[in-house]
């Protein structure tokens, strides 16, 4: 066989086209499950100072941690942003806070970083989670606590 022939380079040639071609699907269907990641986030039943984060996306989350920038401007005092070593998907894990008093300085989006991880090297995302339920709720224990203390 002769690597010169016109139909050679013909095959090589798509060959190569339909490998790239292939790439940019993948990389398109990667940017797609990323964007699809979702965290939902709720106030222990239990606990007011216990944040309970949901994986609803379709990946594992790597070292979830909390953006420790808000903590710091804050004045919330925090032992560790990291939320756990990973969140399989349709798994919760639970975050805690020092005082349950935090949670009404929370912001509305908590901004969430978190590892993905590939065959060659690994890449860090962020996501915003909203915190305006966990507040909500905060506030209706909160007044269902004092209603019961003075009864």
């Amino acid at each position: 066989m002769n690597w010169t022939e016109p139909s050679v380079l013909v095959a090589i040639a798509a060959l190569l086209w339909n490998c790239v071609q292939q790439r940019q699907i993948n990389k398109i269907r990667r940017s797609d499950r990323i964007a699809a990641q979702h965290l939902v986030a709720t106030l222990d039943s239990e606990s007011l100072r216990c944040i309970h984060f949901r994986n609803e996306g379709t990946m594992t989350l790597y070292r979830p941690k909390v953006d420790s920038d808000f903590f710091l401007s804050s004045g919330i005092p925090i032992a560790n942003a990291e939320i756990c070593l990973n969140i399989p998907p349709n798994t919760e894990a639970v975050f805690s806070l020092t005082n349950a008093s935090d949670i009404p300085r929370l912001p509305d989006f908590l901004r969430i970083q978190w590892i993905e991880w590939t065959r060659l090297k690994k890449r860090t995302h962020y996501m915003s989670v909203s915190m305006v339920e966990v507040k909500r709720a905060y506030v209706e224990r909160a007044r269902s606590h004092e209603g019961q203390a003075r009864s």
